[in-house]
């Protein structure tokens, strides 16, 4: 994990990019059976694995496209999902400024009067501050259940859509 943790402060001390969207993204790739077979095939070389890769992203920065290469080159790939972690961790641990944040709660349905207190507590907790937050409130059905919060860079998901999905992928892997 400590390399992995490297990589994510590297990243997380760059100028303001949307890096977790980013490792989400190459994680869901590289957990593919079919990426996994194509990337670990000796008959294909290191800058066909990069064009691999960035073929699946949409128009990644130059700072992100640098990032890859260095994982592809470095052949650490596979450590993905621990940089996701280790960034995200970080993210939670950086000070909070004194300014207003911005919260965004998805659900799939309306939620509740005791649903909105009980989620926005267990939000509040995860702040780790002292600030009065408000909250803007989202319908998505396509998330099935659960509720997907997004304050600042930080992105909870707590949908049923993502645990199915995640079942899905471990099903197919195993």
């Amino acid at each position: 994990m400590f390399i992995s943790r490297q990589y994510a402060e590297a990243i997380a001390n760059l100028p303001h990019e949307n890096w977790e969207q980013l490792l989400e993204k190459l994680v869901d790739i590289c957990e593919s059976r079919v990426f996994i077979h194509a990337y670990k095939n000796p008959f294909i070389n290191e800058s066909t694995r990069l064009e691999l890769i960035m073929a699946c992203l949409n128009k990644p920065t130059e700072q992100q496209c640098n990032f890859i290469q260095l994982l592809v080159r470095n052949k650490r790939i596979h450590l993905l999902a621990d940089i996701l972690s280790a960034y995200q961790q970080i993210l939670r641990s950086k000070p909070r400024k004194r300014h207003r944040r911005s919260q965004t709660l998805i659900t799939a349905n309306k939620p509740t009067p005791k649903q909105k207190k009980c989620i926005e507590a267990f939000a509040t907790a995860q702040l780790q501050t002292d600030i009065k937050a408000s909250f803007e409130y989202k319908m998505d059905e396509t998330i099935i259940g659960g509720f997907i919060l997004h304050i600042n860079d930080y992105k909870l998901d707590k949908s049923i859509a993502t645990h199915l999905k995640n079942i899905s992928y471990n099903i197919q892997g195993s």
